[in-house]
Parts: structure tokens; C-alpha cells; sequence
């Protein structure tokens, strides 16, 4: 499929037209239409499965899991954050999705293992229940279905697209960068309005946005490879440097700097990252014009990488969940190689938190009571805490060979299928950095359609290698 075929005029008025109702939806309290969506949707997924499949993986790209602003008082809808008997309208989901996947496998009788990753990433799953179980925490219910479903998120994204998605795969990406533009102007567009009546240190993007590893590799390609739509690559990626500084992340501005870094090593143009570089230095010329304040904060951001305290609580908070939990990988063999499992904890016995939690918002409170704290602040923590240092190491160690093979074949697979051969590179150079920062559902969900677009991509350039031969 041409990428002429998505980034068309159809996709440039549905994409930015489904935005604007999520975003009236979302922030004028109109709850019921979310209800409404939801309900609708699966309808259509039970009438028409693989429409219903692509409907939903377009409205959790659209909707916002995050308002802009974190301390806003005004409601929130979100299909992320509305609620059925307790349970998000997202988690119920998932639910419906296992269905749809488990039917799909008795009518096809044919389980897709995947790619090396899935198996890798099915055996951790796997480990980490029956290290949970083993070690009894079942008892901490809450924590081990919430441990359970970071391992069911990506599973479900990958056979909802290996299995219902056919051809439409290959539109995903095209249609996200479509998607990551429209919400970067919004953000934009909402800095400046509120520059003018207020302070303004910073603004939030969903977490969505860190999928921005991989659009802006897209839009590296466009501008080099893709004459026709060049023009909307340098405004993509522009657009993508900008969001950069409005949103003030230290996370990614390190996972793209990496992203970037991978890419043009792998398709041998690494002369081009220092334009990269001087491109997103010249961002600062133009913060200040959006906001001073904005400014200021951003320059904190990038000069305070260091935790210390009385500094950013957030980093100190994160140094100090590495240092227990490292502490406790490498004092006890099993929590070495496996793990403490689903449902896992760590304690501040080793490394006290420096400053009063409670209050911070940083954990609940009944964890902070009992300094018993079952869910880190990042997607390492988390790995070294449920499947140990080495389930840790083997899992980054995976995502890297994954890339490796794809620099490896990079000249070969040119020659087959010049366009599925860097749509490849792009995500294998972005799967190391973003599983560095993957750290909610939506994340997590999207990680699992990402593996499954490569996974498609790899076997349609076999078939393609096959008949060539």
C-alpha cells in the first residue's frame, strides 16, 4: 500500500475532525458521548470484527489518557478514564479484545508466536505469574491483576493487529503522524492562549505522545526518501521539536535523541545528526515568544539531570526506587534472575525517601503506611522489580538484536521492498528507547500494535524475498 494511499486528503480532514471532537468531548464534560462511543464501537466489533478492530485502535490513538493540564480542576472524559462498576471503560475493553483474539484462534486453529521479542516477552509473562504466585502475592490482588495486565496490554495489541488488521497495517503509522500533528498544534495553540492570561511553566501531553519515537522517524524518511510529501515531513518533524520544548521532558528528548541516533546509524547517514541537533537547539529561540516562564522551566529541566535533594522530587523519587531495587536484585538469587514476580514489591528499608511521601501524590497512601510500594515510576524499574536483573537484561538484550538483525539486512532488504525496509528500521531503531519510557496502558497497548505492524511488515517482505528468488 502506497503511503499516497493514507496521506491523502480523506485521512487530513477525518484525523484532525475526530481530534476536535475528542477534545469538545473531553474538556466541555460531555460524558455520555464517551458512553455512547464505547458502546457503539462494540457493536460494530461484534457485527464486523476487523472494522471494530481498526475502529478502536483509531479512537485510542485519538483520545487523550491525560488532560493538558494535571492540576486541572474541570472534568475530564476520556475513554481512558471513564468508568463501568468501578472498572475504566478501557480495562473492560481489554476483556472484549481477549475474546475476539481467543475466537479468532479456534476458527483459524493457528496461535501466531511471533517474532523472537514475543516469544521472549510471552516467557517473562509467564515467569513473572508463576514467580508471583510462588512467592504468594496473590494476596496483594489489586497490584497483580494491575502487574498482570502490563504483559496482557502488549499481547493484545499484537494479535489485534496480526490477526484482524490485513492490509490496514500499513496505515497505522501514516495515520499516527497525522494524529501526533494535530495534537502538537492543539497543544501549541493552547500555550500561547493561556501564555496571555497566565504563567505559563508547562503543559501536558498524553502519554500517546511519546509514540512521537516513531513518527518522527517517519517523518526522517519522508524528507529523505519520499520527495512527495518532504514538505510535510520538515513540518512534522519541526512540529515534533517543538512539543519538545513546550512539554518540557527530559524523557524525550533523550528517547528521541536516541531514536534518531539508532536510525541514522542503521540506514549509514549519521552525518545528518548534528543538523538534527543544531534543529532542536534552535526549538529555544522559540519558547520564549510562547512563554518565559515556559522557558525557564525548560532550561531547569535540561540542566537538572542530576537527583538531588531538595531538587525535582520526581527524579529523586525514581533514584530512589533504582537504588532498593537494584539493592534487592543483587542480594537475593532470586530476585537476581527472576524476579519478585506479579504482584512484586520493593520497601525504602535499603534507601530512605529523603522528604515526607504523603501528601506528593507519588504513591498511595496505604503503600507509603505499610513502605510497601508495588508499581516504580518507569518501565526499567519495573522490569528489574517483576522479572529481575536478568529478565531485565534479556529483554533490552532482544529489542537490541532486533535492531541489529534489521541494520544487518539493511542493503539486502532495500533491494526487495525499499519502503518496508525502512518502515522496519524505524521501528526497531524506536522500540529500544520507547520500552524505555512505555510506562501506561495506552503505551503499553500501542507497544503490542507496533510489534504486530513489524511483525506483518517482516512477512510480507519474506513473501515478497521468497517469489524474487
Amino acid at each position: 500500500m502506497g503511503i499516497d494511499k493514507v496521506l491523502n486528503y480523506k485521512y487530513f480532514l477525518l484525523m484532525p475532525l475526530g481530534y476536535i471532537i475528542a477534545y469538545i468531548i473531553q474538556y466541555w464534560g460531555l460524558t455520555p458521548l464517551v458512553y455512547l462511543i464505547f458502546f457503539g464501537g462494540i457493536v460494530l466489533t461484534i457485527v464486523k470484527p476487523k472494522q471494530g478492530v481498526y475502529f478502536w485502535i483509531l479512537i485510542l490513538l485519538i483520545f487523550d489518557d491525560i488532560p493538558f493540564n494535571l492540576k486541572t480542576e474541570t472534568q475530564f472524559s476520556s475513554i481512558f478514564t471513564e468508568t463501568i462498576g468501578g472498572q475504566t471503560l478501557t480495562k473492560i475493553l481489554s476483556l472484549l479484545f481477549v475474546g475476539l483474539i481467543a475466537h479468532r484462534i479456534i476458527i483459524t486453529r493457528k496461535l501466531i508466536i511471533g517474532n523472537q521479542f514475543v516469544k521472549i516477552f510471552g516467557l517473562l509473562f509467564l515467569i513473572a505469574i508463576i514467580t508471583g504466585i510462588v512467592k504468594e502475592n496473590v494476596n496483594f490482588i489489586n497490584p497483580f491483576i494491575t502487574d498482570f495486565r502490563f504483559f496482557l496490554n502488549f499481547i493484545i495489541g499484537f494479535y489485534l493487529v496480526v490477526y484482524f488488521l490485513n492490509e490496514k497495517f500499513e496505515k497505522l503509522i501514516p495515520i499516527m503522524s497525522i494524529v501526533f500533528i494535530v495534537k502538537t498544534i492543539s497543544l501549541i495553540i493552547l500555550s500561547i492562549t493561556i501564555a496571555k492570561t497566565q504563567k505559563l511553566y508547562t503543559i501536558t501531553a498524553d502519554t500517546g505522545s511519546y509514540l512521537g519515537v516513531f513518527v518522527n522517524l517517519f517523518f526522517l524518511y519522508l524528507i529523505s526518501h519520499q520527495k512527495k510529501f518532504k514538505i510535510y515531513g520538515y513540518i512534522g518533524l519541526f512540529l515534533g521539536l517543538l512539543l519538545l520544548g513546550i512539554s518540557a521532558s527530559r524523557g524525550r528528548f533523550i528517547i528521541l535523541a536516541m531514536a534518531i541516533f539508532l536510525y541514522l546509524f542503521a540506514i549509514r547517514k549519521t552525518k545528518y545528526f548534528p543538523f538534527i541537533v543544531g534543529g532542536a537547539a534552535s526549538i529555544l529561540l522559540i519558547i520564549p515568544f510562547v512563554s518565559p516562564e515556559m522557558y525557564d522551566f525548560l532550561i531547569w529541566k535540561l540542566t537538572s539531570f542530576k537527583p538531588e535533594e531538595g531538587t525535582g522530587e520526581s527524579s529523586f523519587v525514581r533514584f530512589v526506587e533504582y537504588i532498593n531495587i537494584l539493592h534487592h536484585n543483587f542480594t537475593s538469587t532470586s530476585s537476581f534472575l527472576v524476579g519478585e514476580g506479579l504482584g512484586g514489591y520493593w520497601t525504602s528499608e535499603y534507601f530512605f525517601y529523603p522528604f515526607d511521601l504523603k501528601g506528593t501524590t507519588s504513591y498511595p497512601n496505604d503503600w507509603i503506611r505499610n513502605d510497601r510500594f508495588f508499581k516504580p515510576h518507569g518501565i526499567v524499574q519495573f522490569l528489574f522489580l517483576k522479572n529481575g536483573f536478568v529478565g531485565a537484561m534479556v529483554f533490552y538484550t532482544s529489542l537490541l538484536l532486533l535492531f541489529l538483525k534489521s541494520w544487518r539486512n539493511y542493503f539486502k532488504n532495500i533491494k526487495i521492498n525499499n519502503h518496508i525496509t525502512f518502515m522496519n528500521i524505524i521501528l526497531t531503531a524506536g522500540m529500544i528507547p520507547f520500552y524505555l519510557v512505555a510506562f501506561s496502558a495506552k503505551l503499553q497497548l500501542m507497544g503490542g500494535v507496533l510489534f504486530g505492524i513489524f511483525y506483518c511488515y517482516s512477512k510480507k517482505l519474506e513473501l515478497e524475498r521468497n517469489n524474487n528468488s
